[in-house]
Formats: C-alpha cells, structure tokens, sequence
C-alpha cells in the first residue's frame, strides 16, 4: 500500500469543500482510502 500525501493546498481546500457540501466528507474519505489500495504493484518490481 502506498501512502497518499496530503499536501496543506488540498487539506485547505477539502476542509472548505467539506463545509460547503458536509454529506460529501465520509464518501471523499472512503475514495481517499481505496485510492491508496489501489497502487499495490501485482508483480514485483526488477
């Protein structure tokens, strides 16, 4: 699993989003999560 790095612009602008539209919060964060799943290397790198 690789780590997504959250730089302080989008933490900015996700908290301004999140005030805007709160409903949104949990399903953004569920997306941030499977997108750090998603770059597992299937086979081993040389």
């Amino acid at each position: 699993m690789r780590l997504l790095v959250l730089t302080p612009k989008f933490k900015r602008s996700f908290r301004k989003f999140v005030k805007r539209n709160p409903a949104l919060q949990e399903r953004i964060e569920e997306t941030l999560q499977q997108m750090e799943s998603v770059f597992i290397p299937l086979c081993p790198q040389f």
